[in-house]
Protein backbone atom coordinates (compact mmCIF):
# COMPACT_ATOMS: atom_id res chain seq x y z
CA UNK A 1 0.00 0.00 0.00
CA UNK A 2 3.08 2.32 0.25
CA UNK A 3 4.03 2.53 -3.04
CA UNK A 4 0.85 4.20 -4.37
CA UNK A 5 0.75 6.61 -1.64
CA UNK A 6 4.20 7.74 -2.27
CA UNK A 7 3.54 7.89 -6.11
CA UNK A 8 0.39 9.96 -5.70
CA UNK A 9 2.65 12.32 -3.27
CA UNK A 10 5.24 12.28 -6.15
CA UNK A 11 2.57 13.36 -8.48
CA UNK A 12 1.09 16.27 -6.28
CA UNK A 13 5.11 17.83 -5.82
CA UNK A 14 5.30 17.71 -9.40
CA UNK A 15 2.06 18.98 -10.02
CA UNK A 16 2.49 21.62 -7.98
CA UNK A 17 6.69 23.00 -9.16
CA UNK A 18 5.12 25.12 -11.66
CA UNK A 19 3.48 27.25 -9.11
CA UNK A 20 7.17 27.95 -7.84
CA UNK A 21 8.43 28.87 -11.13
CA UNK A 22 8.16 32.26 -11.62
CA UNK A 23 8.64 35.95 -9.75
CA UNK A 24 6.79 36.63 -6.56
CA UNK A 25 6.17 39.93 -4.66
CA UNK A 26 5.34 39.72 -0.98
CA UNK A 27 3.18 40.95 1.20
CA UNK A 28 0.65 39.95 -1.95
CA UNK A 29 -2.12 42.42 0.15
CA UNK A 30 -1.37 45.96 1.26
CA UNK A 31 -3.15 48.86 2.49
CA UNK A 32 -2.99 52.57 0.64
CA UNK A 33 -0.75 54.98 2.25
CA UNK A 34 1.22 53.03 5.27
CA UNK A 35 4.90 52.61 3.58
CA UNK A 36 6.03 49.03 3.78
CA UNK A 37 8.74 46.63 2.83
CA UNK A 38 8.11 44.52 -0.06
CA UNK A 39 9.76 41.80 -0.83
CA UNK A 40 10.88 40.49 -4.90
CA UNK A 41 11.55 36.52 -4.33
CA UNK A 42 13.67 35.63 -7.73
CA UNK A 43 13.92 31.60 -8.33
CA UNK A 44 16.61 30.36 -10.40
CA UNK A 45 16.51 27.49 -11.97
CA UNK A 46 18.76 24.93 -13.66
CA UNK A 47 20.82 28.60 -14.20
CA UNK A 48 22.85 30.82 -12.94
CA UNK A 49 21.00 33.95 -12.33
CA UNK A 50 23.66 37.09 -12.86
CA UNK A 51 21.27 40.33 -13.34
CA UNK A 52 17.43 41.32 -12.60
CA UNK A 53 15.48 44.44 -13.96
CA UNK A 54 12.41 45.08 -12.11
CA UNK A 55 9.70 47.90 -13.36
CA UNK A 56 8.04 48.58 -10.26
CA UNK A 57 3.88 49.17 -10.62
CA UNK A 58 2.50 52.75 -11.05
CA UNK A 59 0.05 52.64 -7.81
CA UNK A 60 2.94 52.03 -5.68
CA UNK A 61 5.82 54.65 -4.95
CA UNK A 62 9.29 53.16 -3.96
CA UNK A 63 11.35 55.24 -2.35
CA UNK A 64 14.42 53.49 -0.94
CA UNK A 65 16.25 50.19 -1.26
CA UNK A 66 17.24 47.31 1.13
CA UNK A 67 21.27 46.41 0.29
CA UNK A 68 20.82 43.27 -1.63
CA UNK A 69 22.71 39.89 -1.26
CA UNK A 70 24.82 37.78 -3.16
CA UNK A 71 27.13 40.67 -4.29
CA UNK A 72 24.48 42.13 -6.20
CA UNK A 73 24.70 46.19 -6.84
CA UNK A 74 20.96 48.28 -7.15
CA UNK A 75 21.02 50.93 -9.59
CA UNK A 76 17.79 53.33 -9.26
CA UNK A 77 16.07 53.64 -12.24
CA UNK A 78 14.22 57.07 -12.60
CA UNK A 79 11.28 58.29 -14.72
CA UNK A 80 10.83 61.80 -16.72
CA UNK A 81 9.43 63.11 -13.35
CA UNK A 82 12.29 62.11 -11.29
CA UNK A 83 10.97 59.36 -9.29
CA UNK A 84 11.61 56.03 -9.26
CA UNK A 85 10.06 53.51 -11.81
CA UNK A 86 12.47 50.75 -11.55
CA UNK A 87 15.58 48.79 -10.63
CA UNK A 88 18.75 47.24 -12.07
CA UNK A 89 20.83 44.54 -9.99
CA UNK A 90 24.42 43.96 -11.52
CA UNK A 91 27.23 42.15 -10.20
CA UNK A 92 26.13 39.54 -8.35
CA UNK A 93 25.26 35.61 -8.79
CA UNK A 94 22.93 32.91 -7.42
CA UNK A 95 23.06 29.15 -8.54
CA UNK A 96 21.09 26.72 -9.80
CA UNK A 97 17.48 25.85 -7.67
CA UNK A 98 18.01 28.45 -5.31
CA UNK A 99 16.23 31.67 -4.93
CA UNK A 100 17.19 35.37 -3.69
CA UNK A 101 15.03 38.19 -2.33
CA UNK A 102 15.08 41.97 -3.33
CA UNK A 103 13.46 44.60 -0.87
CA UNK A 104 12.09 47.77 -1.77
CA UNK A 105 10.83 50.00 0.58
CA UNK A 106 7.35 51.55 -0.53
CA UNK A 107 4.32 53.11 -0.29
CA UNK A 108 1.11 52.25 -2.08
CA UNK A 109 -0.37 55.20 -4.04
CA UNK A 110 -4.15 54.09 -5.04
CA UNK A 111 -6.03 50.62 -4.45
CA UNK A 112 -6.02 48.08 -7.38
CA UNK A 113 -3.74 45.31 -8.61
CA UNK A 114 -0.13 45.89 -8.63
CA UNK A 115 2.00 44.21 -11.14
CA UNK A 116 5.58 44.16 -10.69
CA UNK A 117 6.96 43.21 -14.28
CA UNK A 118 10.83 41.66 -14.29
CA UNK A 119 13.55 40.39 -16.85
CA UNK A 120 15.58 38.09 -15.26
CA UNK A 121 19.34 37.83 -16.66
CA UNK A 122 20.81 34.57 -16.55
CA UNK A 123 24.66 33.00 -17.15
CA UNK A 124 24.18 31.39 -20.26
CA UNK A 125 22.82 34.57 -21.96
CA UNK A 126 19.19 34.12 -22.59
CA UNK A 127 16.81 35.79 -20.43
CA UNK A 128 13.39 34.56 -18.10
CA UNK A 129 11.13 37.77 -19.19
CA UNK A 130 8.00 37.93 -16.26
CA UNK A 131 6.22 40.81 -17.99
CA UNK A 132 3.06 39.24 -19.22
CA UNK A 133 -0.30 38.73 -17.75
CA UNK A 134 -0.35 38.10 -14.23
CA UNK A 135 -1.70 34.86 -13.21
CA UNK A 136 -5.55 34.77 -11.88
CA UNK A 137 -7.14 32.24 -9.84
CA UNK A 138 -5.75 29.03 -9.30
CA UNK A 139 -3.38 29.05 -12.64
CA UNK A 140 0.00 27.73 -12.26
CA UNK A 141 2.52 28.23 -15.24
CA UNK A 142 5.20 27.25 -15.55
CA UNK A 143 9.23 28.84 -16.86
CA UNK A 144 8.46 30.16 -20.39
CA UNK A 145 10.51 29.54 -23.29
CA UNK A 146 13.55 31.92 -24.20
CA UNK A 147 12.30 35.50 -24.95
CA UNK A 148 9.03 34.68 -24.58
CA UNK A 149 7.22 36.40 -21.57
CA UNK A 150 5.82 34.46 -18.43
CA UNK A 151 3.24 35.68 -15.68
CA UNK A 152 4.43 39.24 -14.12
CA UNK A 153 4.45 39.19 -10.24
CA UNK A 154 1.32 41.44 -8.94
CA UNK A 155 -0.44 42.46 -5.61
CA UNK A 156 -3.75 43.80 -4.37
CA UNK A 157 -3.85 47.46 -2.83
CA UNK A 158 -7.10 47.57 -0.75
CA UNK A 159 -8.30 50.90 0.33
CA UNK A 160 -8.97 49.74 4.02
CA UNK A 161 -6.19 49.57 5.82
CA UNK A 162 -7.63 47.84 8.89
CA UNK A 163 -9.30 44.69 6.65
CA UNK A 164 -5.85 44.33 4.98
CA UNK A 165 -4.04 44.07 8.26
CA UNK A 166 -6.45 41.69 9.46
CA UNK A 167 -7.03 44.00 12.99
CA UNK A 168 -7.78 46.87 13.67
CA UNK A 169 -10.42 47.97 15.66
CA UNK A 170 -11.40 44.64 16.59
CA UNK A 171 -8.18 43.84 17.69
CA UNK A 172 -8.05 46.80 20.37
CA UNK A 173 -11.82 45.65 21.48
CA UNK A 174 -10.31 42.52 22.34
CA UNK A 175 -7.39 44.08 24.20
CA UNK A 176 -9.37 46.43 26.05
CA UNK A 177 -11.82 43.37 27.00
CA UNK A 178 -9.01 41.26 28.12
CA UNK A 179 -7.77 44.26 30.54
CA UNK A 180 -11.23 44.88 32.09
CA UNK A 181 -11.46 41.11 32.35
CA UNK A 182 -8.14 41.10 34.14
CA UNK A 183 -8.83 43.92 35.93
CA UNK A 184 -12.40 42.47 37.27
CA UNK A 185 -10.27 39.01 38.38
CA UNK A 186 -7.76 40.95 40.38
CA UNK A 187 -10.58 42.62 42.35
CA UNK A 188 -12.85 40.04 43.06
CA UNK A 189 -9.40 37.64 44.14
CA UNK A 190 -8.64 41.02 46.82
CA UNK A 191 -11.99 40.92 47.78
CA UNK A 192 -11.76 37.50 48.48
CA UNK A 193 -8.66 37.88 50.61
CA UNK A 194 -11.05 40.85 52.31
CA UNK A 195 -12.98 38.81 53.57
CA UNK A 196 -11.10 35.87 54.18
CA UNK A 197 -9.52 38.51 56.86
CA UNK A 198 -12.67 39.87 57.97
CA UNK A 199 -13.93 35.97 58.92
CA UNK A 200 -10.52 35.01 60.41
CA UNK A 201 -10.30 37.90 62.95
CA UNK A 202 -14.02 37.68 64.33
CA UNK A 203 -13.80 33.85 64.76
CA UNK A 204 -13.92 33.64 68.64
CA UNK A 205 -11.37 33.02 71.06
CA UNK A 206 -11.20 30.23 72.86
CA UNK A 207 -9.57 30.09 76.42
CA UNK A 208 -7.20 27.96 77.97
CA UNK A 209 -9.58 25.99 80.16
CA UNK A 210 -8.29 25.54 84.21
CA UNK A 211 -6.71 22.23 85.57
Amino acid sequence: MRFPVILAALLVLASAAPALAHVEVFPTTAPVGEAQTFTIRVPSEGRDTIGLRVTFPDNVSVFSFRPPGSGFVVEPLRGENGELSGARYRGGRFGPDTHEEFEVIATPQEAGTAVWRVEQQLADGTSALWTGPPETGDENSAEPAAGAPGPAAAIEITSDPIAAEGGGSGSDGDADAALWLALIAAALAAGALILGGLLWASRPIELPKDD
